[in-house]
């Protein structure tokens, strides 16, 4: 099966990126009539309380399989919220879950020894977590299938973080075309700050569920529900409309969506300054600011092949982005909120970004060179890569500072014995911290097979 590329179009020489060429975004409306009705748009998100990071793939002709795997881990271009380190949070111990989607399970690890413990069976093929705000509560979303095949329905699991104890698997999305790698939309997952509720995004509508109740609430009808994200106060969960150019803002008290708010063509991300004022909007075109009072949108920030994007402990955003769709090098461009400018574009590689929470430093996972760069954010320097295993693909980053923990997927291990025998082609993973102090790489950490989330609680 065989999937063809048509998310831009060449046109012309773009400004600012020398060499390259102006990029037509393709909304996903006009993208469903040019593709074959078996195929669609890969997604994959991983969030914690620290932040999100969202995968976006359209890849030029390649098997369905292949699909899955690069959507598992990040490539062919994210789109989607970048993870940053939230510091304040360190009474407790600290545990780091790893979401394995092969093996139905989740990896806890305890940070004080990075040793695993006992995988925690959850809802089929767990693809996101999500830390609640008073980190007592791990969700879990499962997509139901890694493959395609019969229709399987998405499902949350709220793990207590002080027992490691699984709740009752509760089912958010109804049964339908969904697997790991396509059933997960960008930020799929919003929970309040009083953490209460938590928000899922599901085809056509926005679900809530209550802590601790064993089913889903009446869902809130959206058109073309996307990302999510909860404004600081709680007042608000912003919803993008991803078929279309905007994000709608529905009441946590009433469940009533609000008017849309036009923001540019297929939003797919947003992320909350930590000031609270402000919603910046991952567009097609770039970013877009959306001021949290009035729900009014601000200029857009245009930016050549964004595709991910995160706001850092001071407040300056960080946009990931390909010039070249063809290429395989990534670039983090500096946006000042308040201003509206870009700063100079730091080279790295193309899957997430984790900040420090002193807001010094970021990291940047390269999965095709099996390493990762840190970044010294005051002068925008790249330091040397570290090793970090075959294919690292997600970031976190501890509530401390003192240690960033990297997802090695490791997923083409097992592809050769489990194809032959039948059985799914998924080797175990293994997580890899990275010592920030020095930059060193410590023991790895074994996990499940086709681990692909990772978030940290304590």
């Amino acid at each position: 099966m065989a999937v063809p590329e048509v998310v831009s179009r060449q046109q012309g020489p773009e400004p600012g990126w020398p060499g390259r060429r102006r990029r037509r975004t393709i909304t996903r409306a006009a993208r469903r009539k040019l593709l074959p009705a078996h195929s669609g748009e890969l997604f994959h998100a991983d969030s914690s309380h620290s932040g999100v990071y969202v995968t976006r793939c359209s890849p030029r002709w390649v098997s369905v399989l292949a699909l899955l795997l690069i959507a598992g881990i990040g490539g062919c271009g994210a789109r989607g919220t970048l993870v940053a380190g939230r510091a304040g949070r360190t009474a407790g111990p600290v545990t780091v879950y790893v979401a394995n989607a092969a093996d139905g399970t989740v990896t806890p690890i305890l940070a004080a020894s990075n040793t695993a413990g006992k995988p925690i069976r959850v809802g089929p093929v767990p693809a996101l977590i999500a830390i609640s705000p008073d980190g007592q509560t791990a969700y879990v979303l499962g997509s139901g299938r890694v493959l395609p095949g019969a229709a399987a329905p998405v499902t949350l699991t709220a793990i207590r973080t002080a027992t490691n104890r699984p709740g009752r698997i509760v089912t958010v999305c109804a049964g339908g075309n969904l697997t790991a790698a396509t059933g997960i939309n960008p930020d799929t997952i919003a929970v309040t700050p009083d953490g209460r509720t938590v928000y899922v995004s599901c085809p056509g509508e926005v679900v809530p569920v209550r802590a601790g109740a064993d089913a889903a609430s009446e869902p809130i009808r959206i058109a073309s529900a996307g990302a999510l994200a909860m404004a600081a106060d709680g007042r608000t969960v912003y919803v993008a409309n991803s078929d279309g150019d905007t994000i709608t803002p529905i009441s946590t008290a009433t469940g009533e969506p609000g008017q849309p708010i036009t923001v540019g063509p297929s939003p797919d991300a947003m992320a909350v300054t930590p000031d609270g004022t402000t919603v910046l909007v991952l567009t097609g075109a770039g970013v877009t600011p959306v001021d949290t009072a009035t729900n009014r949108a601000g200029k857009p920030v245009a930016i050549q092949g964004a595709y991910a994007l995160a706001v850092a402990p001071g407040g300056t955003a960080y946009v990931l982005a390909t010039p070249d769709p063809d290429s395989q090098q990534g670039f983090v461009v500096p946006v000042r909120v308040r201003t509206g400018t870009q700063g100079n574009p730091i080279k790295v590689g193309l899957t997430p970004i984790a900040f420090i929470p002193d807001g010094k430093m970021a990291y940047v996972a390269n999965y095709a060179s099996g390493s990762v760069t840190p970044i010294r954010l005051a002068d925008g320097w790249a330091e040397p890569a570290i090793a970090a295993g075959k294919i690292p693909t997600r970031l976190a980053v501890s509530p401390d500072g003192t240690t960033v923990y990297v997802l090695d997927s490791n997923i083409f291990g097992g592809l050769g014995p489990g194809l032959r025998s039948g059985r799914p082609p998924f080797a175990p993973g293994q997580v890899i911290p990275i010592h920030v102090a020095t930059n060193s790489p410590g023991r790895p950490i074994k996990v499940g097979r086709l681990p692909v989330a990772i978030a940290i609680a304590s």
